[in-house]
């Protein structure tokens, strides 16, 4: 808040890109934002040679995976989570969510808006119109493997955490950001813009 702060992020769309921006936008973070680097794996090997001083948008999943003796190194710090509820882990490291830096109301609607794609991170859809009980077989099967002890076991050897939502809570959640009032979709739009998508 105080200093810059050089950013490496991807482009336009990329989560990297649109968190940087909303941070800057919403919170007044001093943030240099340098776009285009291929993807997160690139930015961080840009950390490492201190072209880059941190990233935004970058899952803490796989941040533990891509780099896991930058915690164990304590060569990195976990500034910010942007996220619907705290992850218990950054809690434990007293991490505070972007929420507590963003002051005006309708700015925490529309971070609240970008942020709430994360419930759904990584979906698996199916088309319209299948129906009601092939859907249902369907989710009950997903969910199924999302506790089936070896999968877990072989997501915890690959350093990869497995949160999963259930398939309502996703819908909901779907539903409920289509259905955000046009001022709160307007100024998520303009949090998320870099520069030159803006001009």
């Amino acid at each position: 808040m105080t200093e810059k702060t050089v950013i490496g992020a991807s482009q336009s769309g990329g989560s990297t890109s649109d968190y940087a921006y909303m941070t800057k936008n919403a919170t007044g973070a001093k943030l240099d934002i340098v776009s285009g680097y291929k993807g997160t794996a690139e930015i961080l090997v840009a950390i490492e040679r201190g072209e880059a001083e941190g990233v935004c948008g970058l899952d803490w999943s796989s941040f533990k995976t891509q780099r896991p003796q930058w915690l164990r190194d304590q060569t990195a710090h976990v500034i910010i989570q942007a996220a619907t509820e705290r992850n218990a882990e950054l809690a434990a490291l007293n991490t505070p969510n972007i929420e507590s830096f963003v002051k005006s109301d309708l700015d925490k609607k529309a971070v609240a808006l970008v942020v709430g794609q994360q419930v759904f991170s990584r979906p698996y859809v199916a088309p319209p119109g299948v129906p009601a009980e092939q859907t249902k077989i369907l989710r009950e099967a997903f969910a199924a493997v999302l506790h089936d002890p070896q999968f877990l076991s072989d997501a915890q050897t690959a350093r990869l955490s497995i949160n999963p939502a259930p398939a309502e809570t996703v819908q909901q959640t779907v539903e409920k950001l289509y259905s955000s009032p046009p001022d709160v979709v307007q100024r998520a739009r303009e949090l998320i813009a870099s520069p030159d998508v803006r001009n």
